[in-house]
Parts: C-alpha cells; sequence; structure tokens
C-alpha cells in the first residue's frame, strides 16, 4: 500500500466546526484533475469555492503567477496562497489563519504543489515506517482462506444490529450542574489536548460545555473566527489561555482570570479591535437587541451559523423577509435601519427591490466583524452596487 502523500488521503481532525467556514476561496492556473482535488479539500475545510472572484473572496490558491485572476488578487489585497495553506488546513493547522499570512503560504509557483508536510501528522504514519513481520507459517494458514473466499459476494450480517447512540442535547445544561461553577468551551485545541484540559476541569469541580452560549470560559490559544468564538464573546464571561488550567491544576483551585486573559495582539490588529473592551461591550448590553435579521440563501456561512451568532448577541431571525413598508418604517432615532437584511453578490437579485428604494443591504461582515468588535457599523458593511 502507497503511503499517503496528500493531505485528503488522512482523517479530518475537525468535525462540526471547520476552519474554513467564512472563507471564500478560488484557484487560479490548475486544471482538470487538480482543480477538482482542490474544490474537494475547499470543502472538506467548511469554505465555499467559486469559479469566479470579487472583492469578497478571502483568498486565491494559485499554481504560478499570472492571470486575471491573480491580477486582481493583488489589486484587490486578497492572499495569494499555494496549496500548503489548504493542506496545513485539511490537516487542521489552525496557524494558517493567522494575519499576516506567514511567507511560507505566499510562494507560489514553487512546483510540488501537493506535497504534505510529514511532521504534522507523524501520529498518523507509524504504520507505514514500522515493518510489517509475517511467519511462514501465519502465511500457510491465511493462503487457503484467501482460495476459498475467491470469488464469492459479501455476505450481509443479519444480527441485530448495535444500539444507536443518544443524541445530545446541547442547548440545555445537565439538570445537576451548579450554576456557580465554571462551564469551561475549547476551540482551537487537538482532541488531545482539549481531552487533557478536560480532565483538569473537572478535576477542579468545573465542567466542560459543547454549546457556546452556556459557556462561562472560553479557552483559546488565539483570535480566530471560528463559530464557537463568534458565539461565546457574545455571553462568556472570559476568554482565557490553557495556562490558566494548567496553573489551576497545580494550585488545585480555580485562578483568578484577569491573568490569563487571552492577549494576541497580531490577532486584534488584524481584525482591528480590542478582545478586552469587546467582552466589556458584550456585557453591558446585547449587540443586537431591538434589531430583527433577514438573511437570503447564498450567504455565507450558512443560515444556521449566522442565526446562531445573532441570536446570542440578543437578535432576531426571520425566515420571510418582512415587505418594503415594514422595513422603512422600522428606523431607530438616529434613522438607521431595524430590519437589516444580510445578503451576498450570488443574492443580490433577491434585494433589487430595496436598492431600488436607497433601503441598505449588508454583507455577513455586518454580524462577523460586528461581534468581534460589538460594534454595529451602518456603513462598511453595506452593499454597494451600480445600478
Amino acid at each position: 500500500m502507497v503511503p499517503p502523500w496528500q493531505a485528503l488521503h488522512l482523517p479530518l481532525s475537525f468535525h462540526s466546526e471547520k476552519p474554513g467556514f467564512n472563507q471564500m476561496i478560488s484557484v487560479t492556473n490548475f486544471d482538470g484533475e487538480e482543480r477538482v482535488r482542490l474544490k474537494q479539500m475547499i470543502n472538506a475545510i467548511g469554505a465555499k469555492y467559486t469559479g469566479y472572484m470579487t472583492h469578497h473572496n478571502s483568498a486565491l490558491i494559485c499554481k504560478k503567477p499570472g492571470g486575471m485572476k491573480f491580477e486582481k488578487a493583488k489589486e484587490w489585497r486578497i492572499a495569494v496562497v499555494n496549496v500548503q495553506w489548504l493542506s496545513d488546513l485539511v490537516l487542521g493547522n489552525m496557524d494558517a489563519l493567522r494575519l499576516p499570512v506567514h511567507v511560507r503560504y505566499l510562494q507560489v509557483g514553487q512546483g510540488r504543489e501537493f506535497h504534505m508536510d510529514l511532521t504534522r501528522v507523524t501520529h498518523l504514519m507509524g504504520g507505514w515506517k514500522t515493518t510489517l513481520k509475517i511467519t511462514k507459517e501465519t502465511w500457510k494458514r491465511f493462503r487457503p482462506h484467501i482460495q476459498s473466499t475467491n470469488g464469492q459476494e459479501n455476505t450481509i450480517n443479519n444480527g441485530p444490529s448495535p444500539p444507536k447512540r443518544q443524541k445530545v442535547d446541547s442547548t440545555t445544561l445537565p439538570p445537576d450542574v451548579d450554576p456557580g461553577v465554571p462551564k469551561v468551551l475549547f476551540t482551537l485545541y487537538s482532541k488531545s489536548q482539549a481531552s487533557r484540559l478536560e480532565t483538569i476541569v473537572k478535576k477542579l469541580g468545573g465542567c466542560t460545555v459543547t454549546n457556546p452560549r452556556h459557556c462561562t470560559h472560553l479557552v483559546c490559544p488565539s483570535l480566530v473566527r471560528t463559530i464557537k468564538f463568534f458565539v461565546a464573546i457574545n455571553t462568556c464571561r472570559y476568554v482565557v489561555t490553557k495556562e490558566w488550567l494548567e496553573d489551576s491544576s497545580i494550585q488545585e483551585r480555580f485562578l483568578d482570570e484577569s491573568d490569563y486573559a487571552l492577549k494576541d495582539e497580531s490577532g486584534e490588529a488584524a481584525f482591528n479591535c480590542t478582545l478586552s473592551e469587546s467582552l466589556g461591550r458584550a456585557r453591558s448590553k446585547p449587540l443586537f437587541q431591538g434589531l430583527t435579521f433577514y438573511i437570503t440563501p447564498s450567504v455565507a456561512p450558512p443560515i444556521c451559523e449566522l442565526t446562531s451568532i445573532i441570536e446570542s448577541a440578543g437578535g432576531i431571525v426571520v425566515k420571510r423577509r418582512p415587505t418594503i413598508k415594514q422595513i422603512s418604517a422600522s428606523v431607530d432615532e438616529k434613522g438607521h435601519p431595524k430590519v437589516i437584511v444580510i445578503t451576498c453578490l450570488n443574492d443580490l437579485h433577491l434585494s433589487v427591490d430595496l436598492r431600488n428604494r436607497k433601503i441598505p443591504v449588508f454583507n455577513a461582515e455586518f454580524v462577523l466583524t460586528g461581534v468581534m468588535r460589538q460594534e454595529v457599523d451602518y456603513n462598511t458593511f453595506r452593499i454597494v452596487t451600480t445600478q
């Protein structure tokens, strides 16, 4: 058996929370099988693939410099990256999302585009590094079995199927959880790291949760845009690093969180926010309180994820768009709309009537960047088009 040599050959290290859920990615200078493979990788990380490129694309994966997309990406300051950037995300390396983009991802046209960094998956490569020794006696016993099954059809096991695992409702907390104990949520940690930290939490008398709306403490290594982070920033009290738990374990009690608050200067600069200030604003008033949202079908991230973020910030999401009369009449004392329509380029035809009447529509960053900064910005994220 040939050893794995591409990121797609290995099992994914993430499940529901995919690292590229808010990414819109295009590719250039790839053809045939390579382009198909890139689409599979983009889909694997939860990103949206576009055959075209607009200002809304977050990255352009490039095989070699040159071409219209390449020139436009440079003009629009869209990240032009190599396949290694995408491969690392497929392998669960969240550092690839850090800004500014690391220089190793900016080197295009170097060849070996789909080469996989084996140093990140050494724990999965053991089977190809260890020689499998089979004795002659074992081989002799095995050969007749091969011959006897040759040409036979696969049989179906008619025995009782294993019981299905009961789904856990992540919207409610267990009834025996003390409201005063820390409720901890992890994001951007590997399964092994999260398991070790979870053991510490339980040993100290806390509990872990899967629903970010229930957490009091979000533990993460850096400021990165994930669904858990977007929701938790609206509801949790603390965003801390894993050192808070590790030091608490040594002291055998939960330590004061203020000394372990997440500080990520590069991330804050990239997103133009200050985490401590954002948390303070979220505690004082829900960001989207009093606002009603309508989201068009093709918006990325998906409607269900945006709905979770909006509702955690006190907003309401409706499934049917209010009428023009209702939207026009629903404004605050400053004239800002209280009904927010979130759309994208693919859905602009669904809001022509609004734009013809100068009613503003917004892109998804109204929500995403809004919660990161805990600011409602009616100007920056308004979609302006020429009729």
